[in-house]
């Protein structure tokens, strides 16, 4: 995930609730340390307290005259939190209004905050933000889901049932003035900064799950997604739903520092295991695509079993596809087992094994589909990617791990394909693995 790419807003508000929270307070702990994040539009502030209601989170916080140019403010914010499955405009239309309707009535039994809210701005000084109060109503939902104008009237009939007052649009008018906080507005100041900590968060595993398989249990972090529906009727209002399912989404965080390091471990186990098939080592490198990324450390995307077919229904499946970043280049990578021989030896001559020679044979044949234009087209279509004269790498046997290409003979005969060991292949793991780790301490 590129720091500098991501859609932050979006990602902002697809986080499960206590990392929506734990960004909330990185913000404004960033104003809080001076420094220059303003993403709810803040000056330097002090926390006074954190007052977790009954229905909210809520977080009062005051501006001392030396940060206000002479003149105090306080703001408070409610914290509401909507689940990604359900923001459909109708359902955030009801989730704001109860929300907010809740909340205020729990700040009815807080006179210290009632007294904050209500009082009158002092406009006898030159000023014009003298005393000023701040509601702020936060959540994890895009602003775009209502009209500012209509949240704004909702907020103003609630303030005046439940607390007794108006709310206000602006500071001219008196206090409190409304706010609205949205992921939005929460990576509109320094954005990469917030970019970030919210690939932290993302990154960060939220459960652990027991994975058993095969005669073996396995430990594996996992971010949650949420909680989605599947009903039974055409509507897509989730308040028109009769019968449905309801799931919990989730997914492995494979790229974690722990799960890389069990990754390799298990990569390992693999490879020595005589009862090791094709097939396991295919499926285990699509979980753990990263362990091929280490045969180019330009790669940043792999595919795996891409079906290639021409017009006379002839069907060709590579093992896997290796995009170069900033690229359209993808590279072929076929794999064969580790107990296979790259040579044999008969009369002191070395010769290609049939296995190898059988391997070649396939990833000069995929090489030669893409050079035809209708064949490119084809699969243009269907995956949206056309390699042409793609580089080619075959992973087969052992030899010595930081030994890059046993077989030189076997070179000479085939020169435009890469031959790597499965032991170069772990060994260029792991380097990759401590480089990182080495990085993210300077980070």
């Amino acid at each position: 995930m590129q720091n500098n790419k991501i859609n932050a807003s979006f990602f902002l508000s697809q986080l499960e609730e206590t990392k929506f929270l734990r960004l909330f307070e990185y913000l404004i702990n960033s104003q809080k340390e001076g420094t220059s994040l303003q993403p709810l539009d803040l000056p330097n502030v002090e926390i006074l307290h954190k007052y977790v209601s009954q229905y909210e989170g809520f977080y009062y916080l005051e501006g001392g005259a030396a940060t206000l140019d002479g003149w105090s403010a306080d703001w408070l914010f409610q914290i509401s939190y909507l689940p990604p499955a359900l923001q459909q405009r109708d359902v955030f239309r009801k989730f704001y209004e109860n929300s907010l309707r809740n909340g205020l009535k729990d700040l009815c039994s807080r006179q210290d905050l009632l007294r904050i809210l209500s009082r009158e701005p002092d406009f006898s000084v030159s000023s014009a933000g003298h005393d000023q109060t701040w509601f702020y109503f936060v959540s994890n939902v895009e602003a775009e889901m209502l009209p500012p104008n209509e949240m704004f009237l909702i907020a103003r009939k609630l303030f005046e049932k439940e607390m007794g007052f108006p709310c206000h649009p602006d500071a001219t008018k008196g206090n409190p003035i409304i706010g609205i906080g949205s992921p939005k507005t929460m990576v509109a100041g320094d954005s990469k900064a917030v970019q970030k900590f919210l690939i932290e968060l993302l990154n960060m595993p939220s459960n652990y799950y027991l994975i058993a398989r095969e005669g073996k249990v396995m430990v594996t972090p996992t971010t949650h997604h949420g909680l989605y529906f599947a009903a039974s009727n055409d509507s897509i209002n989730i308040g028109n739903i009769e019968k449905g399912l309801a799931t919990s989404i989730g997914t492995r965080n494979i790229l974690s520092n722990t799960d890389d390091r069990f990754a390799l471990d298990n990569f390992s186990d693999l490879l020595n295991s005589p009862r090791t098939k094709e097939a396991d080592i295919q499926n285990f490198l699509e979980l753990h695509p990263q362990l091929l990324f280490a045969l180019d450390e330009r790669y940043v995307e792999v595919r795996p079993h891409i079906v290639l077919f021409d017009g006379r229904d002839n069907v060709l499946i590579p093992d896997f596809l290796a995009r170069i970043e900033d690229t359209e280049i993808w590279d072929l990578i076929e794999l064969k087992l580790p107990c296979h021989p790259i040579t044999i030896r008969t009369e002191n001559r070395e010769l290609v094994s049939s296995v190898a020679a059988k391997a070649i044979s396939q990833l000069l044949q995929y090489r030669d589909f893409f050079t035809k234009h209708e064949n490119r087209a084809r699969i243009l279509k269907r995956y949206g990617i056309a390699p042409f004269e793609p580089s080619l790498t075959l992973v087969i046997g052992r030899g010595r791990p930081r030994t890059r290409y046993e077989w030189r003979s076997v070179r000479n005969f085939f020169p435009d394909v890469r031959i790597v060991s499965y032991d170069y292949l772990l060994h260029r793991a792991r380097e990759c693995q401590n480089k990182n780790n080495e990085a993210k301490q300077f980070v």
